[in-house]
């Protein structure tokens, strides 16, 4: 008899072991419901403090866990408390499916305690880090720092409370019939050094596409300019983050100045364009 019911007894153990190696248990994750992200102002030096961030990128003791579009359900598999830090992230270049970290922008934390299936909500904020530079800032709110490049029509200030974001101006773009291009320089220039991080922000909502460039002014005589991003219509406020990195490393030593481009390019009869904010970070 023994001889028989030994190797079924093992076949039943083999049963009952193997089932975890077959099905292994599942680590239920502790869940961070993110919103929003809080922006924190460093003072007037600094600008307006909208801003525009969509996703937010995780790591839970510096390994990361992924990029996550807000609001946004993060899942974190723990079985031991720890730091979760949270980076805001952007749309580069306006583009909705390039998310990216925001380097200007702090990161924000919690010390997280494994709780499977629970929900914490954090209420995330966010500021310039230190090292930020403002190299450019136009709230068109004491005047009309651009002037007319080429076209047939030029960028005016508004006070119209419909075209002004905050504060007591803003820029504005109408273009009808005949008229059908605007193309705008900003007055005063910029710098910004080879290898840094340089982004322009700026708040925008509009009824044509805009464009927005650079130009490149060499003590030479040499100028080189390029539109790098640009917006569809859209008719709420809305932000969008321009790199400039590339740009500038290519075209090193010269003096930069912005540019603002609008046209009925695409067989509009008319439009506008409203900017407001127009600033220049960098470090």
């Amino acid at each position: 008899m023994r001889l028989y019911f030994l190797p079924v007894v093992l076949l039943v153990v083999w049963m009952w072991t193997g089932c975890d190696v077959i099905n292994p248990k599942e680590n239920i994750p502790t869940y961070i419901h993110i919103d929003s992200f809080r922006f924190v102002a460093r003072g007037d030096t600094f600008g307006t403090s909208s801003h525009r961030i969509t996703s937010v990128w995780v790591y839970f003791e510096n390994e990361p866990l992924g990029a996550f579009e807000m609001p946004a359900n993060i899942p974190v598999i723990m079985d031991r408390p720890g730091l979760v830090t949270i980076a805001p992230g952007i749309d580069f270049n306006g583009m909705k499916s390039f998310r990216y970290p925001y380097p200007f922008y702090s990161f924000d934390s919690l010390r997280l305690d494994p709780a499977p299936g629970k929900v914490v909500q954090f209420n995330a904020g966010t500021r310039y880090v230190n090292a930020t530079r403002v190299a450019y800032n136009s709230t068109f709110d004491l005047g009309n720092p651009y002037a007319r490049y080429t076209g047939d029509t030029t960028i005016m200030k508004t006070t119209d409370p419909e075209f002004v974001y905050e504060g007591g101006g803003a820029g504005y773009i109408y273009i009808n019939g005949p008229k059908k291009v605007s193309e705008n320089i900003s007055i005063d220039p910029f710098t910004a050094a080879p290898g840094d991080q340089t982004f322009v922000e700026i708040d925008y909502k509009c009824t044509i596409p805009f464009q927005v460039g650079i130009a490149a002014f060499f003590t030479n005589g040499n100028t080189n300019m390029e539109y790098i991003g640009g917006v569809n219509a859209r008719g709420d406020w809305n932000k969008i983050y321009i790199s400039l990195r590339e740009f500038i490393n290519s075209n090193q030593g010269a003096q930069y100045h912005l540019m603002i481009r609008a046209g009925t390019d695409n067989g509009e009869a008319s439009g506008w364009v409203a900017i407001d904010n127009v600033k220049i970070v960098s470090f």
